[in-house]
């Protein structure tokens, strides 16, 4: 049985604003809208320690402070950009040459957790809103990306799924699961053919082609 703690709690009017896109989500439920917020900051907390932690790593920015910064391989946009660019093209894989570009210098797969802990620097002077961490060993490895934007979560998968799987040992994506702020993907070791063919089996069929 569910414990239900009954509570009267005062809002100014701008936390009401800043509640109002979510309550509205919840066609007006204000119970589901801050169970929702709830689950959210359990997720921050179980993620970076403490909320202090969430928000220093939410809030961090590079050396340069400002909007935009060169970057070897292109150019900083707003992150409001970035995921429209990614909701037009959310079931086209990115090609694999383009993909590589984030795991430089090329590591094999077996070096899993400097490939990720690379990934992770590179999260972090973009500003994505992401984390990655592996665990598992040998021929079974699994991949937890955890973040606040669903969107970009996917598009971080795709990267790492389109790079395993055309890594000099290739690993084929067997399983994909959704969670509300992080997905988790399991990886064996196995055959290019077939990690490619599962990257269009989990991702959808890809317009481009996903393999070198």
């Amino acid at each position: 049985m569910k414990k239900i703690l009954r509570k009267n709690i005062t809002l100014s009017s701008r936390h009401m604003k800043i509640l109002e896109p979510i309550i509205q989500k919840h066609d007006g439920n204000v119970s589901a809208a801050m169970r929702e917020i709830i689950d959210f900051l359990g997720f921050a907390m179980s993620t970076f320690g403490s909320i202090d932690n969430a928000e220093k790593a939410l809030l961090e920015t590079d050396e340069s402070g400002g909007e935009y910064i060169d970057m070897i391989y292109g150019v900083k946009i707003p992150l409001s950009f970035f995921k429209w660019l990614l909701t037009e093209r959310a079931d086209v894989l990115p090609p694999f040459d383009e993909s590589a570009q984030f795991f430089f210098p090329r590591l094999a797969a077996a070096d899993l957790n400097s490939l990720l802990q690379d990934l992770n620097n590179k999260n972090k002077i973009l500003n994505w809103p992401v984390f990655v961490k592996s665990t598992g060993h040998d021929k079974d490895i699994i991949v937890l990306i955890s973040g606040t934007d669903p969107l970009i979560n996917w598009f971080e998968a795709m990267l790492i799924a389109v790079y395993l799987a055309n890594s000099p040992e290739p690993y084929e994506l067997t399983s994909l699961l959704k969670l509300p702020y992080s997905l988790q993907m399991q990886f064996r070791e196995g055959r290019k053919e077939q990690a490619i063919a599962a990257l269009n089996r989990h991702f959808g069929m890809s317009k481009e082609p996903a393999g070198q």
